[in-house]
């Protein structure tokens, strides 16, 4: 099957090509990246069987197309009702402005299925500067109980890296990538806070 978006865009020969780890998703997949000058035309998976073989998300396959076509490049206020375009300095005054007077127990945040752990972690270290705790990254109502974190998300050491790894225990390997990994998700934000502030370098 041909890829759409790189149909007789380029030959292969023509691309450079840069080994790199994926950041869409919390697996970590190897991927290659294949450029032609600054324009990235698209990414490929790279094998590593003990992560994701030969696989990689639609996601991360095809989201590079977002570097060339945005389809939201500007920001936007609600102005009388309506949106209206506005500079990123000036939304984010008006953001900052608007949070000034909110008590923290008035803000919530939740996030996508699809957004990745990188963001999920800097949301919630802003909104737990702003003094907020309703945060959640749960679309699909799963109740986790906190006195369960240990045994559903662990830190070992892995025998083929240097760093470390997450290990899911006590999971359904079928749906790793949603409930699971988002539950990891939420345990690696804890862990890396309470690390932050006790001094210890987090994972």
């Amino acid at each position: 099957m041909t890829s759409k978006p790189y149909a007789y865009v380029a030959r292969p020969w023509e691309l450079r090509k840069t080994e790199s780890i994926d950041v869409l998703d919390a697996v970590g997949s190897n991927i290659r990246v294949d450029a032609r000058g600054a324009q990235i035309l698209r990414v490929l998976p790279r094998l590593h069987e003990d992560v994701n073989e030969e696989w990689i998300s639609d996601k991360t396959r095809f989201a590079v197309d977002g570097l060339v076509r945005r389809r939201l490049d500007r920001p936007y206020i609600r102005r009388n009702g309506a949106p209206v375009e506005a500079e990123w300095s000036e939304a984010i005054d008006f953001v900052a402005d608007r949070l000034k007077g909110v008590p923290g127990e008035r803000i919530a945040a939740i996030t996508g299925d699809l957004c990745d752990a990188e963001a999920m972690y800097a949301l919630k270290e802003l909104l737990t500067g702003l003094g907020a705790t309703s945060l959640d990254c749960r679309q699909d109502g799963a109740k986790l109980d906190p006195a369960a974190a240990p045994a559903i998300c662990s830190i070992r050491r892995s025998p083929h890296r240097a760093g470390r790894c997450l290990s899911a225990r006590r999971t359904n390997p079928a749906g790793r990538r949603r409930s699971s990994m988002r539950a990891c998700a939420s345990a690696i934000c804890g862990a890396a806070s309470a690390s932050r502030r006790s001094g210890r370098r987090s994972i």
